[in-house]
């Protein structure tokens, strides 16, 4: 890795984080509220190992209830950060998986560009990728509507994996 790649990611994530800083604003939204802002699991961190074994923790709504662990376990840290339900603080955390979930996309397209046909310039053609995708509108829901954080959890594991698999393959 040279000095380049770092720098282009953080340029990256600068890009993606002015396109995206108006976002950390928004308020809660439609599932939002049945899920986190009246659930009462979510206020309480304790409540972390529950969420991976009762369904009922997921919504105050019995037909919207989704065994989502992660999901939950996540949304409970970020209300104890913020010590409340704050939007805020659940937007940085969607965006700061948003942004982990892009520099393992640079990697993985970086890979797949150099076996595909090595070329020098495949760096600045997974960067292009990589930032076309951190912008492009049809990911906005994702990262804007918070209980959509689900969207990028299984992204990212799926990326991770396939990054993981294709620099150690043993």
């Amino acid at each position: 890795m040279t000095l380049k790649t770092p720098v282009l990611l953080v340029g990256i994530a600068a890009l993606v984080t002015i396109v995206y800083s108006n976002h950390f604003d928004n308020e809660f939204h439609f599932d939002d509220f049945h899920t986190i802002v009246q659930n009462p699991y979510i206020r309480d961190i304790h409540n972390l190992p529950r969420f991976f074994v009762d369904v009922e923790t997921s919504s105050v709504l019995p037909a919207n209830r989704a065994w989502r662990p992660l999901v939950f376990a996540s949304l409970a840290v970020d209300y104890w950060f913020g010590n409340a339900t704050k939007p805020f603080y659940f937007h940085l955390s969607t965006f700061c998986w948003f942004l982990v979930l892009l520099a393992l996309m640079f990697a993985l397209f970086r890979k797949i560009f150099d076996r595909a046909r090595p070329y020098s310039q495949n760096m600045w053609v997974a960067a292009f990728a990589t930032a076309l995708f951190g912008v492009h509108p049809a990911v906005a829901e994702t990262v804007n509507y918070i209980i959509q954080r689900a969207d990028l959890y299984s992204a990212l594991g799926v990326v991770a994996s396939l990054v993981v698999w294709i620099y150690f393959p043993g």
